[in-house]
Order: C-alpha cells, then structure tokens, then sequence
C-alpha cells in the first residue's frame, strides 16, 4: 500500500484527492492547504464532498505535526 500526501486543495487538488480515495493500492493518509486558507482543520472529505475521512487538513506552517 502506497501511502500518499496531497498538497494543495485547490480545484486540481480536490480532483486528485478525490481519485485517490478510490485506489486500491494507494491510501491518501494527509492534505496540506496554503497558510492561512480556512480549509485548515476541517476534515478532506468535506471539502472534496465525500463524506468524513478521519483525515484532517493540515496547515503547510505546520508540517511537523504529521
């Protein structure tokens, strides 16, 4: 299983994390959004209208936390 990080969640990288969330062979287990975008702390599958995913949008000033 290949373990995948998106960064940026804009209208391509909504696309892109969309299309992972249905691979059998990659789990998308991060997003980072630019500074200060309000997209940071809400859960990915919200923002790409999916449903919950348990994955939480993550700031690119806080890259250490993951």
């Amino acid at each position: 299983m290949i373990r995948v990080c998106v960064v940026g969640l804009g209208k391509t990288g909504k696309k892109i994390a969309k299309v992972l969330m249905e691979q059998t062979d990659m789990k998308l287990v991060a997003a980072i959004c630019s500074l200060g975008s309000q997209k940071e702390g809400h859960d990915l599958g919200n923002i790409i209208g999916c449903g919950f995913t348990g994955i939480t949008v993550c700031g690119a000033d806080k890259l250490e936390q993951l």
